[in-house]
């Protein structure tokens, strides 16, 4: 009878308890888990694809993909909302050849995405740009390595991208989302891509910092970074670019597009310190065409940039109507230029360049410099700074490009203090030799503008 008494106790004990492990483990499903690791779902070296995209779907709030003896090869992956993805030093993940075949097929892409933070330092993300040009793919320019589509509160760092079939970072727009919002880009590698090394299509609050885009090529513009919305409604405002190296790409270093926006669209705000870009052709931009009424207003300005090792001229300005976006080059640095214009070459010379600033400056201040002919803008203002007053020299020549819609303006040159110091009557088209120095000294700019 103890017995018997013993084990319905027991029963009564389990019965009891049963109904509340079961409550708790429900409870405890419903909660997001904290962290899981991506071979928790496993490995596979030949095709990792569903794996990886379970973990990103497992409502984890962080996703940590481990290394592992050999690369994660993948399919594209597409991630979520609110979570932060972690690639662990010394990852691989890398685009299973033969896949891709669509034209926008991207390894790893956010759409309408919030509060992600994408991590991996001493981590790589690898397509395959060379096979993309080749049967059986058909061309396209839109294979990346990560895409961002009308997202918001979104950091990508750390990574090294390399090699897509398109670009390593494209910052757009998912249909009528609107722009991509609150965005930080940092420490990131961009090398070998196909396109772009980054594409800013449209966004407002953009940072980027202390990345390297470099040896860009493959299909048009070929640009470290291009600036270019597709429509009057997408916009490039609060954008912030610093501490960046571009280098050796075959188009230009900086480029900006903006003649889809118009007078509608929203003023651009563009501010690029502290680069250094070298290579090719450093920095090209154009608002608009020629005679054209409606063009975007706004801002972008270039502060203590170096502009080095160039094989063509430094900034070109190919269409900038009257009243469009104002472009400012402040404390800017000019070196080892061969045989070419160190500013505003091969552009003509038009009404459209008013409203441009130039500030060029020397990083040691008191060296005596030779700069390569200077192509003088007709509307624009020419800063340079002298060890002493007076010990400027030069020398120049007026000569007509392309067919002006004005007459060219005399160049006067004034002090520091605004007095006009040196009065002449010639529209200078090349500059030879200047003092630089400490303090400015000496402004050139059009006896009137328009």
């Amino acid at each position: 009878m103890k017995t018997s008494s013993v084990f319905a106790a027991l029963v009564a004990i389990c019965v009891a308890v049963i109904p509340s492990a079961v409550v708790s483990s429900e409870v405890a499903a419903s909660e997001p888990v904290e962290c899981v690791r991506a071979s928790s779902f496993g490995f596979d070296p030949a095709d990792s694809t569903e794996i990886l995209q379970k973990a990103l779907d497992s409502g984890a709030r962080k996703i940590v993909i481990d290394r592992q003896p050999s690369p994660w090869i993948t399919r594209p992956l597409f991630g979520r909302s609110n979570c932060e993805i972690v690639f662990e030093r010394g990852v691989e993940v890398v685009a299973k050849k033969g896949e891709y075949l669509g034209l926008t097929d991207s390894l790893l892409a956010f759409r309408s995405a919030e509060n992600v933070k994408v991590s991996g330092y001493g981590a790589t993300l690898r397509m395959h740009r060379a096979d993309y040009a080749a049967a059986p793919y058909k061309k396209a320019e839109w294979r990346m390595n990560i895409k961002l589509l009308s997202c918001h509160n979104v950091t990508v760092e750390g990574l090294t991208l390399i090699e897509s079939g398109g670009d390593g970072v494209y910052v757009g727009v998912d249909g009528k989302n609107g722009p991509c919002r609150d965005i930080v880009l940092r420490d990131l590698v961009c090398d070998r891509h196909y396109r772009q090394g980054i594409s800013v299509i449209s966004v407002c609050n953009l940072l980027i910092e202390r990345c390297i885009l470099r040896n860009t090529g493959g299909t048009p513009p070929s640009a470290g970074i291009d600036f270019e919305p597709n429509r009057a409604c997408e916009e490039l405002s609060g954008i912030v670019m610093r501490d960046c190296v571009i280098t050796d790409n075959a188009g230009f270093g900086i480029e900006f597009y903006l003649g889809q926006l118009n007078a509608s669209s929203k003023p651009v705000s563009v501010q690029i310190a502290n680069c250094r870009i070298s290579g090719r052709n450093c920095f090209w931009l154009s608002s608009g065409r020629t005679g054209q009424t409606s063009c975007v207003r706004g801002e972008i300005s270039c502060e203590s940039c170096a502009f080095e090792d160039e094989r063509g001229s430094a900034i070109q300005i190919k269409g900038k109507p009257k009243g469009s976006v104002v472009v400012s080059f402040d404390n800017c640095h000019f070196s080892d230029l061969q045989d070419c214009s160190p500013f505003l070459a091969d552009a003509p010379v038009r009404r459209e360049f008013h409203a441009a600033v130039a500030r060029p400056s020397d990083s040691c201040p008191g060296e005596l410099v030779c700069l390569k002919p200077f192509r003088f803008r007709n509307g624009v203002t020419y800063r340079f700074y002298m060890a002493k007053p007076g010990e400027a020299r030069f020398s120049g020549k007026f000569t007509k490009v392309g067919k002006p819609e004005f007459n060219p303006k005399p160049v006067v040159v004034k002090d520091a203090s605004g007095r006009v110091s040196r009065p002449t009557h010639h529209c200078f088209e090349d500059f030879a030799f200047f003092q630089q120095g400490a303090f400015p000294d000496l402004f050139l700019t059009p006896e009137k503008c328009w």
